[in-house]
């Protein structure tokens, strides 16, 4: 383009013309490019996406995880419940580095969920709902987040406080950062580079798709 206009410039500058005043043409980008290639993953669930291109996902700081007595009851124990269930009901650092995830999704437009029991119950997304979909919508209180998850109510309580530990509050925002995603200990051959994990007994975590998470400041 450049060349083109310097030439131009010559040839009327030879025949005591005027130079027009050049503007600058913004150009498009070429349409329907494939921004980021797809992570080969055989065996994880496939994301609940809203179509959302990486172009249209906003930088936004990472999610903050709020105290569970602000949250509606069936927020509250469906979060107590899937987070027994996906990190196990002895490791508290694990339940909330689960939880930091979920908050992670509710701020990715991506995944278009508005809440801890919305995410959580979306289709093919948290294994532990997959045999009960029914009970998991219906939680509402520790004594159904027990029955439905088959953690004791004591658990359910402990885990509960567990969310709420400033301590391991922080760590888990210093640890997922802003990954929406996690697999278990037997999908770590599926690992790349980029994901974080604490080590045995622990989830990975990570932006496993396209398009599912969104970026850090």
């Amino acid at each position: 383009m450049k060349k083109l206009l310097l030439t131009l410039t010559v040839l009327l500058s030879g025949c005591g013309g005027e130079v027009p005043e050049t503007q600058d043409v913004a150009m498009e980008p070429p349409k329907n490019v494939e921004m980021f290639p797809p992570q080969v993953v055989t065996d994880v669930p496939t994301p609940v996406l809203n179509k959302v291109g990486p172009e249209d996902v906003p930088l936004l700081a990472q999610a903050q995880v709020p105290s569970t007595e602000t949250l509606s009851d069936k927020d509250r124990w469906t979060g107590a419940a899937i987070a027994a269930k996906e990190a196990g009901v002895n490791q508290p650092q694990g339940q909330a580095d689960v939880m930091q995830s979920i908050q992670n999704r509710i701020r990715a437009r991506a995944y278009a969920c508005n809440g801890i029991a919305h995410c959580v119950n979306m289709e093919g997304q948290y294994e532990p709902t997959f045999s009960n979909p029914h009970g998991w919508r219906n939680i509402n209180s520790p004594e159904s987040a027990s029955r439905v998850s088959g953690v004791p109510v004591k658990d359910i309580l402990q885990v509960d406080r567990n969310l709420n530990n400033p301590n391991l509050k922080r760590n888990a925002k210093d640890h997922v950062g802003c990954f929406t995603d996690f697999q278990g200990m037997s999908q770590k051959k599926y690992k790349q580079s980029g994901d974080v994990d604490r080590g045995d007994g622990h989830n990975f975590f990570g932006n496993f798709y396209p398009n599912s998470g969104y970026n850090c400041k």
